[in-house]
């Protein structure tokens, strides 16, 4: 059956229950149903997903998201126009004309059509998409990622990334959402993989949410088991992993507002550095 063909069939009530509300698995139908409406929510944006839109259509329970927090959504799409540009720049800077893209916790998202317009011309990119297996499963159903490898693997192992094709290329490992639910020794294993898994020089983008945040973050109440491994820095989320080397954090989407990021940029500031923390980043490293 042809992708083109599943796009068209409606949900399965298999899928519904993947994505019930509750488990992790539903913030997949809040950040696609983010994508899908950024353009008539947030047109100062510029970011159209029509994959999203569909996708959120058929799978979402828009009623129960209708009340959550609209700034947290709208950092979703300011998240996912992030990892775009840190894609499409690595082709760019490294001049790699063949390269990898793994996405973890891939959830709804078909980056790849996103992106094809934005890589120099003549790169070719292994696109794996790698989640539970119930979430591939829907994926495939669904269309997403066609063309592309959706697999399911246990990224708790240290060598989780064995088997997924592409082994001796540059790649890009990117993860949204993941990290914090996930336990602190869950991440480091997930970090191991990617070192052991992946080319020196492979760039790993992975966001992130401090102690602080998770106190009062929405997530704790959506989520059952609420939200788990928390981290005040992108440098101490890589010192669980000596193989990655940490480059920089981004905290562009720590929040709307100049009160909002003033406070966030005190706080990463304090005299005393062993209080400094953040709200939310995203960390950026590389493979040694």
């Amino acid at each position: 059956m042809s992708a083109e063909t599943r796009n068209t069939e409606p949900a399965t009530g298999a899928a519904k229950r993947v994505f019930a509300a509750g488990s992790s698995e539903s913030t997949s139908v809040l950040t696609a149903l983010a994508r899908g409406r950024a353009d008539e929510l947030w047109p100062e944006l510029r970011f159209r997903d029509v994959v999203a839109k569909r996708v959120a259509a058929e799978l979402g329970d828009a009623d129960h998201w209708a009340d959550f927090n609209k700034t947290i959504m709208r950092g979703c799409v300011v998240r996912a126009q992030l990892y775009d540009f840190e894609i499409a720049g690595f082709a760019w800077r490294g001049g790699h004309r063949r390269l990898r893209v793994v996405e973890v916790g891939c959830g709804l998202e078909d980056r790849s059509r996103r992106l094809s317009g934005q890589l120099p011309d003549g790169t070719t990119v292994e696109w794996v998409y790698v989640d539970l297996p119930a979430v591939v499963a829907v994926r495939e159903e669904l269309g997403l990622g066609a063309g592309a490898t959706n697999v399911a693997v246990d990224i708790r192992q240290r060598d989780w990334m064995r088997e997924l094709p592409g082994a001796e290329l540059p790649t890009v490992v990117v993860s949204e959402g993941l990290s914090y639910h996930l336990e602190a020794a869950e991440v480091a294993g997930y970090l191991d993989g990617i070192s052991v898994g992946c080319p020196a020089g492979s760039l790993v983008v992975t966001d992130f949410m401090s102690p602080l945040l998770k106190l009062w973050h929405p997530g704790n109440r959506a989520v059952e088991g609420g939200l788990k491994a928390a981290y005040r820095s992108g440098a101490e989320l890589h010192a669980s992993c000596a193989g990655i080397e940490h480059v920089r954090d981004d905290y562009g989407l720590e929040g709307d507002g100049l009160a909002v990021r003033a406070l966030g940029a005190s706080l990463r500031h304090l005299p005393l550095k062993q209080l400094r923390t953040c709200f939310y980043g995203v960390a950026i490293g590389t493979v040694r």
